[in-house]
């Protein structure tokens, strides 16, 4: 996916591919999906026909997967909106992803956040970012929900003394070691990890989707799931509108320790086009704060929620985004990045198959 462009295939003249056996390509298969309703698949010899293929449901990407060696014909990716009818056409980079999930490695201090319910298993959203250069595995990650108070630790991963003075003004400090029963919180380990593949150092596209091994049950009263954007589907955010960021972040950018007691905090919307003056955002970022460097996001919030009302009286949430990247924190004239996840919910929906996404 790039800025201002759609992602269109066209293939000219016969495909062919081994025949299909007992009606299913097994040998081999041409396939191209936009991740939702728009597919096409085939194998033995079938031609593409005259039209272009595009994404439906107003997404951008389409996803190309072949197997096998398929002959006689030249497939070519390009932007629908370089595209004239009888012209000759531009052929660009197409993208093409495996929908299998492989195991990565995480920042254990990174948050998460689980949204709706697959058919057999649930997931949880995190930051690309938060995978880099970490020797944690996959079948290593242990996720916990319902969890207010944290266990006490440094930023170096040590346990300080209780009367430590460096830890006083961490938020929750002193108060009393809580335990999963205590706070009726739920442990599930990880199963498998995608991180989005046009990741970049700049934290463009930085998001994860997270597999767990076992069902969520939101019909306690201690879970209920957030609702995802679909695709297409474009908030209209006003400059100075109210998100709400949570996570156990450092409380400032110098603290020792993350904060011991989940915090939230209310920070507005920024425009992209100010946003840009100020930070390298991309399109694909939500950008929010002050420039003043009132409050912000910190060290260890990264993966937590940037989340939004659908409804008055705050009963049900929206998930604008996740909290990717920032230039220390609540310093003037920076603002943070948040991962948009309306502009990520394509990829999304292609790779949560099955996924029942919340009714609003």
């Amino acid at each position: 996916m790039t800025d201002k462009c759609t992602a269109t295939v066209y293939c000219d003249n016969k495909i062919t591919l081994a025949k299909s056996t007992n009606g299913k390509c097994v040998k081999e298969v041409f396939a191209i999906t936009d991740g939702t309703e728009g597919f096409m698949s085939g194998c033995g010899t079938f031609h593409f026909g005259r039209t272009p293929r595009s994404p439906r449901n107003k997404g951008r990407d389409l996803y190309v997967y072949y197997k096998g060696i398929y002959t006689k014909s030249t497939c070519i990716a390009f932007c629908v909106e370089d595209y004239k009818e009888n012209e000759r056409l531009k052929p660009v980079k197409p993208l093409s992803i495996n929908k299998d999930f492989k195991g990565l490695k995480m920042d254990s201090s990174c948050g998460k956040l689980a949204f709706n319910i697959a058919d057999f298993k649930p997931l949880t959203f995190t930051d690309a970012h938060c995978f880099a250069e970490t020797g944690i595995q996959a079948g290593q990650i242990e996720l916990l929900f319902h969890a207010h108070v944290m266990d006490k630790k440094s930023s170096g991963g040590r346990q300080p003394a209780d009367d430590d003075p460096n830890f006083s003004d961490i938020p929750g400090w002193t108060l009393p070691r809580e335990t999963d029963d205590s706070e009726k919180s739920i442990r599930i380990e990880a199963e498998s990890v995608l991180v989005h593949p046009l990741f970049a150092k700049t934290y463009d596209f930085d998001v994860a989707i997270i597999k767990l091994k076992r069902k969520l049950d939101f019909k306690t009263p201690e879970l209920s799931p957030i609702c995802m954007p679909n695709i297409g589907e474009n908030p209209d955010y006003k400059d100075g509108e109210s998100f709400m960021v949570t996570g156990w972040g450092r409380p400032y950018e110098k603290a020792r320790a993350g904060a011991r007691i989940l915090q939230k905090l209310e920070i507005p919307f920024v425009n992209l086009a100010k946003c840009k003056r100020y930070t390298k955002a991309s399109n694909r970022h939500i950008c929010a704060g002050f420039v003043e460097g009132k409050k912000d996001a910190c060290a260890g919030d990264s993966g937590g929620p940037l989340i939004h009302p659908i409804k008055p009286d705050g009963s049900q949430y929206f998930l604008s985004g996740v909290v990717s990247a920032g230039k220390g924190c609540a310093r003037s004239e920076q603002l943070g990045l948040y991962t948009s996840m309306q502009e990520m919910s394509q990829w999304i929906h292609y790779h949560t198959d099955g996924a029942v996404w919340c009714a609003r």
